[in-house]
């Protein structure tokens, strides 16, 4: 995304719905931290490459 890093969109995401679950999938994790994953909401990460039963264990967790 040009005008902002994933780890931003679930902030603002988080901050107008608190209660939504997001699935954070990303190819770099030098930047996230427990703190930073917990105030942006996020539920679980993805690292990529992804394999189809990671995506699908990470939506199935986030939604139960």
């Amino acid at each position: 995304m040009p005008k902002m890093t994933g780890m931003e969109l679930a902030e603002e995401m988080h901050k107008i719905r608190p209660d939504i679950r997001i699935v954070l999938s990303t190819g770099f994790n030098a930047e996230i931290t427990d703190e930073g994953l917990k105030r942006a909401g996020i539920h679980s990460v993805i690292m990529k490459p992804m394999v189809m039963h990671e995506l699908a264990e990470a939506t199935y967790n986030a939604l139960h």
